[in-house]
């Protein structure tokens, strides 16, 4: 898939996000956008779940709830940017696994996936429809 491709669904997405979730104000309240879409925040305190290199990751559990484990001890504003990535990882239909083979990502590789989830967390903390 071409990149300019990857980054138009991603800003389109964003949008679409900021409008559906009704975000009037800056900076996104991320609690109200979990309540509304039923995401639960979660931290890896014991470092159980996450290597020492993972920020964040998202998982479903056995109700097909999101969950996003994050990193406690990163600073808030890495915290604020993980959660907005794994927000693109969800609602651009990415599998959350870590193999990515469901048959709509097969025309993605892994490096397409994070950019475009990159590109979707950045447009919506400072979305330049707003900016």
């Amino acid at each position: 898939m071409e990149k300019y491709n990857i980054y138009e669904q991603a800003r389109d997405s964003a949008w679409k996000f900021l409008i559906e979730n009704r975000i009037k104000s800056l900076p996104v309240k991320f609690s109200s956008v979990c309540r509304q879409n039923n995401i639960k925040l979660l931290y890896d305190n014991n470092k159980t779940y996450l290597s020492e290199s993972k920020r964040g990751a998202t998982f479903t559990d056995e109700t097909g709830r999101f969950n996003i484990i994050l990193n406690p001890y990163d600073n808030i504003k890495v915290q604020r940017y993980t959660i907005a990535h794994e927000f693109g990882h969800i609602f651009l239909g990415h599998l959350v696994s870590m193999d990515y083979d469901s048959s709509k990502m097969q025309l993605m590789s892994k490096t397409d996936i994070e950019y475009q989830a990159e590109r979707f967390a950045i447009d919506i903390l400072a979305p330049a429809c707003v900016l």
